[in-house]
């Protein structure tokens, strides 16, 4: 449904987009109260180290042999998502959740939200985050290899160039093979307001993607010196760093007092006399940083906040007259507004125009009456047998 506004709403609008990039709202965060509750419903909360797998049935474990089965909701084809529903959650400044496995992480509340501890949904080397691209999956913005050189994975922003390597005589061969160029990094793709994704590998796969994870709540979302990680994997030697993930954060009111990390892996470095022939040059690009999502109904706050989408370095260039150096990701994305929109999207890290962001988003609000209609949460089937084996287990 289109509508028609007058000019001095167009004005105030025009206004507000000068302040900050702003859009309307696609599509709405899951309902916590749609799911069947996990477990008994409790949040674990003994202190230590849990560990969340979302491939197969997706399970929590930890201290005191806790086992907490989630379920797993399609929400497009070929696109499912790993969902743990609970009445509340409490992460404990002496908690970390490390999370790793093929689909995109889903943490629910039907009450409030506070997190003092770890979220860890970061890529390791070659494995990437929960629903992040690595290995044979690498993902839609992967990085580009070629001989001794791979580019970084993309995801809120392009993944760095590969170094080109030239070759150089070798007097045990004859046969000087010819150079091999510079590859531009993996193209930036997604969006978390349409769909929760998680970043893509470098070059070859190797330097992985970081996870992605939506943290929801009805009533209240406080980070309170907590940290959510959603990093990309990083490579010691030629080959691209894998891009940031995605973070998805939403509740009624939601305050930012912590770190919000997506940052991109930094590329390998290049090589010298490498190869059937001998050379130099070579080198990994920088991954790009990820995206951060924040929605909220009543209020937000970034108070006390540190949010970070750097791109990864491109690693160290020993190249040719010819070939030109590797070079880093560039920074990620992150979005916030109003649950109906419109939205504000910035370049990470938080910079001064976080604030002009907010100016726009308050003048928006003036006409919220003018956003396309919509739900506040996603539609979701809390029927689902979670243990059908219909579901891909890859975006």
């Amino acid at each position: 449904m289109r509508y028609v506004v007058g000019q001095n709403v167009r004005r105030l609008w025009s206004l507000a987009v000068l302040l900050g990039a702003v859009r309307w709202a696609e599509a709405g965060p899951l309902d916590p109260n749609g799911f069947a509750l996990s477990g008994t419903g409790a949040f674990p909360t003994l202190p230590g180290t849990y560990t969340i797998n979302t491939s197969g049935i997706p399970t929590i474990s930890g201290p005191g042999g806790t086992i907490i089965s989630g379920q797993i909701y399609s929400d497009a084809p070929g696109h499912d998502l790993a969902v743990f529903d609970f009445s509340s959650i409490a992460i404990g400044s002496s908690e970390t959740f490390n999370a790793s496995g093929t689909l995109p992480l889903v943490l629910l509340s039907r009450g409030d939200a506070s997190i003092a501890g770890t979220v860890n949904v970061s890529a390791s080397g070659a494995v990437g985050g929960p629903g992040g691209g690595g290995g044979a999956t690498p993902g839609p913005g992967a990085g580009n290899y070629v001989f001794e050189g791979g580019s970084g994975g993309g995801f809120g922003g392009a993944g760095g160039a590969s170094g080109a390597y030239i070759a150089i005589q070798n007097p045990y061969n004859p046969f000087k093979p010819p150079p091999f160029p510079s590859l531009p990094g993996g193209h930036p793709y997604g969006d978390l307001t349409v769909s929760l994704q998680g970043g893509s590998a470098g070059g070859s796969g190797a330097g992985a993607g970081g996870g992605a994870i939506e943290i929801g709540a009805v009533g209240a979302l406080t980070m309170n010196g907590g940290s959510i990680l959603a990093n990309g994997a990083s490579e010691q030697i030629i080959l691209g760093g894998g891009s940031g993930g995605g973070i998805f954060l939403h509740g009624e009111s939601v305050s930012v007092s912590g770190l919000l990390s997506a940052n991109g892996g930094n590329g390998g470095s290049g090589v010298v006399n490498g190869g059937p022939s001998g050379g130099e040059g070579g080198g990994g690009g920088g991954g790009g940083g990820g995206r951060i999502l924040i929605e909220y109904g009543s209020s937000i706050s970034f108070a006390g906040a540190d949010i970070t989408g750097f791109g990864g370095i491109g690693g160290d260039s020993l190249f040719g007259p010819n070939g030109p150096g590797v070079s880093g990701g560039a920074n990620g994305i992150l979005t916030y507004g109003p649950y109906d929109g419109p939205f504000t999207t910035t370049v990470l890290p938080e910079p001064p125009s976080l604030v002009l962001g907010a100016i726009a988003v308050a003048i928006a609000m003036g006409f919220r009456w003018a956003a396309r209609s919509r739900n506040r949460f996603r539609p979701s089937q809390p029927g689902r047998d979670p243990t059908w084996s219909d579901s891909p287990s890859q975006r």
